[in-house]
């Protein structure tokens, strides 16, 4: 496609420099400089959708309690002991050999032999 456009004399001075220092033509100087505006414009557009529904909680201070990913996935994983704990009463585990998951790290050593 061929375009009409004005630019000052003091950026085609500047253009003519840069073509001269990189024997290209004013036309692929503007092309190239086209296609970078373009792609930035994509990767900021891209950026947004991210932030959009990536970043949902990003305006929420107190999300993680201040824990890091993995502290926070401990915490809420904690939770279920609780919750196991409850329902073994309930009779949902068959006997008390039956461990529920338990988010504690188990230091039963027999268990590491076995890794």
């Amino acid at each position: 496609m061929r375009t009409i456009v004005d630019i000052s004399d003091d950026d085609i001075s500047h253009l003519d420099r840069i073509g001269k220092r990189d024997n290209l033509s004013r036309a692929e100087i503007m092309r190239r400089a086209v296609g970078l505006y373009l792609e930035e414009e994509r990767k900021r557009k891209s950026d947004a959708a991210l932030e959009t529904y990536y970043g949902f909680l990003k305006d929420v201070p107190n999300a993680f309690d201040g824990l890091d990913g993995l502290a926070y996935q401990d915490k809420m994983r904690g939770e279920w002991d609780d919750r196991d704990n409850m329902y073994r009463t309930w009779g949902f585990h068959d006997s008390d050999a039956q461990t529920p998951y338990s988010a504690k790290t188990n230091t039963n050593k027999d268990d590491e032999a076995e890794l």
